[in-house]
């Protein structure tokens, strides 16, 4: 959800674009934005997911020990 309202911000475009090459440049700009803040959410949920996974693999060996 969070990806689709941040898509929906970059992408709104306020003024006029006077031409093709300044569209161009435009739809660029929130294009790269878009990838890079695309790419770091990417990295952060892959961090929690292996972090949680790493968490739940030591409390499973935890639990198989003697006692």
């Amino acid at each position: 959800m969070l990806v689709t309202w941040y898509v929906a911000r970059t992408t709104e475009i306020s003024s006029t674009i006077p031409g093709n090459p300044q569209l161009l440049e435009t739809s660029s700009y929130k294009l790269g934005g878009f990838c890079i803040y695309f790419g770091v959410m990417l990295f952060v949920n892959l961090y929690l997911f292996f972090s949680g996974r790493r968490i739940s693999r030591e409390r499973a060996k935890l639990q198989q020990l003697p006692q």
